[in-house]
C-alpha cells in the first residue's frame, strides 16, 4: 500500500512543484503601524499586543461600556479583497459554533483602523508555550485532546471544518481547559473548491494552512472536508505525546512533501510507555485515504475512554497496593502461628521416646489409705482426657509422622500380674471404747 502512494505523491509533487514552493512561502506583508496602549476602537481601549497573524494583529483591549477584559482581532485595509473575505468568513465561521472549548466571538466591527473582530479574552498559555517543557504525561494528551475533539466535533457539526489545527491555536486557560481558537482559513463544509489549490493559496501566495500539521489532501490542494482536521488533530496528538511531530523536513516545503509521500510512524518507537490502543488511534487519524480516518465524535469517545482509564489507573495502584499490604499481614500472622506450634510440640526423639513407653504397663503401687474425714479432691476436667491424643495430634502435623495415639493397656502374661494390694490394718480405737472399759 505504502509504494502507490509514495508513486502517486512522487508524481503530483512533481507537477505541483510551483505550487509547493509557493506554499513553503509562508511570510505575509507586516501591518503597520500598529495602535499603541491607550488608543481605541469603537468603545474597546486598547492593552497591548497578543499575537500576530497573517491577517491581522491581535491586542489586548478592555470594553469601556462594559467593564470586561476582550481579545480585538484587526484588519488592516491595505488586504486585499481575498484578505477581506476571509475575514468575514472567519466571523461567520466562530459566530457559527458554540461550545466551551471554543473561543467565544462577541462583536464583529469596522473602525477607521480597519474591520475587527472581538472575542472573550482568555487568560493562560498557548498549547505551543506547554509543549516547551517537553511531551505531556499521557493524562494530559488524552484530556487535552479531548477537549479539542469535542470543539472540532461541535464545529462539524455546524458545518465548520477549522484547516488550521496546531498548538500555536490552542489557549490553555487558567485552569488547563482548552479554548479553540483562529478561524481565520476556516471554511464550510458546502463550499465547492474552485480548482486545484483554490482552497490553499491566495492570490498573495500565502499559506492557507501550517506547514507540519496539513493534511495531504491540503498540501496537494485537494477538497478537503472533516477528515481533514481529524488528520491535523493525529499530528497535535502524537506531538503531545512524543514531543514531535510525525512528519518533519529541514524546510516547510520538506514537511509538505513528506505528509504526503511518508506513512506516519508508530508513536510507541519514541514513547514505548504509550498504550497500543491510543497509538492505533493516532495512526488512523493519520491516515493517507481521508475516508479512512475516524470522524470526529469517535475520536473524542476514544479519548474520553482513555482519559477516564487514566484517571482511574492511579486509583486502581492504591488498591492493589493494600490488597497486598493485607495479603503479607495475614501471611506473617499464618507464620507466627506456625512457629508457636512447632516451639510447644515435642522434639522428634521425645515423641518417640513417648510412644515407646505407652505400649508398656506399669504395674500400679498399692493405694495409700484415706482417712475418713479426709476432704475429697475435686473430679478431674474434661480436657486432661484430651490432653494425651492432642500432643500426638500436634506433633504428626508439624514434623510429618504417622499419628500414634496412646493404645489401651493390654493385659500382662500369666506370672507377671501384679500382687493384689495389700489389705489396710485396721485403724486404732481409742482409749475411751468399750472393750477397753471390758477390759478393765
Amino acid at each position: 500500500m505504502a509504494e502507490p502512494t509514495a508513486s502517486v505523491a512522487s508524481s503530483a509533487v512533481g507537477e505541483t512543484d510551483q505550487l509547493l514552493r509557493r506554499l513553503a512561502d509562508t511570510g505575509g506583508e507586516r501591518l503597520a503601524p500598529e495602535l499603541a496602549s491607550g488608543e481605541s476602537v469603537d468603545r474597546f481601549v486598547i492593552q497591548g499586543v497578543i499575537g500576530r497573524g497573517g491577517m491581522g494583529v491581535v491586542y489586548a483591549a478592555r470594553d469601556a461600556q462594559l467593564q470586561r477584559a476582550v481579545a480585538l482581532k484587526l484588519l488592516r485595509h491595505q488586504g486585499t479583497a481575498d484578505r477581506q473575505l476571509r475575514f468575514v468568513r472567519e466571523a461567520r465561521a466562530a459566530a457559527a459554533v458554540t461550545h466551551p472549548n471554543v473561543a467565544r466571538l462577541l462583536e464583529v466591527g469596522e473602525h477607521p483602523a480597519g474591520t475587527y473582530l472581538v472575542f472573550e479574552h482568555v487568560s493562560g498559555q498557548t498549547l505551543r508555550a506547554r509543549l516547551r517543557a517537553g511531551p505531556l504525561p499521557f493524562a494530559e494528551v488524552t484530556r487535552i485532546g479531548g477537549e479539542l475533539a469535542q470543539g472540532l466535533a461541535a464545529a462539524h457539526a455546524a458545518g465548520v471544518v477549522h484547516r488550521d489545527v496546531k498548538p500555536e491555536n490552542v489557549l490553555l486557560d487558567s485552569c488547563n481547559g482548552v479554548k479553540i481558537l483562529d478561524f481565520g482559513l476556516a471554511k464550510w463544509s458546502s463550499e465547492p473548491t474552485s480548482g486545484a489549490g483554490a482552497e490553499l493559496v491566495t492570490a498573495e501566495g500565502n499559506v492557507l494552512g501550517s506547514p507540519g500539521y496539513m493534511s495531504p489532501e491540503q498540501a496537494l490542494g485537494k477538497p478537503t472536508g472533516p477528515p481533514t482536521d481529524v488528520f491535523c488533530l493525529g499530528v497535535v496528538l502524537f506531538e503531545l505525546a512524543t514531543g514531535q511531530r510525525p512528519f518533519q523536513g529541514a524546510t516547510p516545503m520538506e514537511s509538505l512533501v513528506a505528509c504526503t509521500r511518508d506513512d506516519a510512524p508508530d508513536p510507541r518507537r519514541r514513547r514505548p510507555d504509550l498504550p497500543r490502543a491510543f497509538a492505533r488511534l493516532v495512526l488512523r487519524c493519520l491516515d493517507k485515504i481521508p475516508e479512512r480516518r475516524p470522524s470526529m465524535v469517535e475520536v473524542a469517545r476514544g479519548l474520553e475512554h482513555f482519559a477516564g482509564h487514566a484517571a482511574v489507573a492511579p486509583k486502581v495502584r492504591a488498591a492493589w497496593r493494600g490488597l497486598a499490604l493485607l495479603a503479607l499481614l495475614a501471611l506473617l500472622a499464618l507464620l507466627a502461628l506456625a512457629v508457636r506450634v512447632l516451639a510447644g510440640s515435642p522434639a522428634p526423639r521425645e515423641v518417640a521416646r513417648a510412644e515407646a513407653s505407652s505400649a508398656v504397663v506399669v504395674p500400679s503401687a498399692p493405694a495409700a489409705a484415706v482417712p475418713l474425714s479426709a476432704p475429697r479432691e475435686p473430679p478431674a476436667s474434661a480436657a486432661e482426657p484430651v490432653a494425651p491424643v492432642v500432643a500426638p495430634v500436634v506433633a504428626s502435623v508439624a514434623w510429618r509422622r504417622p499419628l500414634a495415639l496412646p493404645r489401651a493397656a493390654e493385659p500382662a502374661p500369666p506370672g507377671l500380674e501384679a500382687p493384689p494390694p495389700a489389705s489396710a490394718p485396721p485403724p486404732p480405737r481409742a482409749l475411751d471404747t468399750p472393750p477397753f472399759r471390758e477390759r478393765k
